[in-house]
């Protein structure tokens, strides 16, 4: 069994927990609390760290990171489709299930967005209901709040639209 690694950032959003291997990360979002970091980091990890970072302060609109999360073919062609829409930018699940070559299942695409494994990094938060409205997210169906902020943080491209909310669900 390869070694699993656990790290933290802190973003205006709250902690951010990572997790990967000696290879890529597996499995990344949004916690309650701040955790310490495993010992011995491999660089990825650090540097997944270092990146949520700079995409908390404005200043990284696209990650560059090894990933492999696990999922069917269909949930990682939805992930690496939804890591395509350009920061700032949202699409519909629709869309995305058009731009995957599979036009008639939106609903499968929602489904791959909610067990998006990766949260943040692979942007599920960028993908919308048809008509532009936020629908579900990581699991949520009423509080759609940490979506919008992240979806205002984008659009902004300042952590003051994150931080002027006060009904945080980190």
């Amino acid at each position: 069994m390869a070694d699993e690694y656990r790290a933290y950032a802190m973003t205006p959003m709250g902690p951010f927990c990572f997790v990967g291997d000696d290879e890529a990360v597996t499995r990344a979002g949004f916690t309650r609390t701040m955790g310490e970091d495993s010992p011995d980091l491999p660089p990825h990890m650090a540097e997944c760290g270092r990146q949520v970072e700079e995409y908390s302060s404005g200043q990284l609109r696209t990650f560059d990171l090894p990933l492999r999360p696990e999922g069917t073919e269909f949930q990682r062609a939805v992930w690496a489709e939804m890591c395509r829409i350009p920061h700032g930018e949202t699409r519909s699940y629709g869309q995305l299930a058009k731009a995957i070559g599979r036009p008639g299942a939106a609903r499968a695409v929602g489904q791959a967005c909610r067990s998006n494994p990766i949260g943040l990094i692979q942007p599920c938060h960028r993908v919308v209901g048809h008509d532009g409205h936020l629908v579900g997210f990581g699991g949520q169906t009423k509080d759609l709040s940490l979506k919008r902020r992240l979806i205002d943080f984008e659009a902004t491209g300042s952590t003051a639209s994150i931080e002027d909310h006060s009904d945080r669900s980190a």
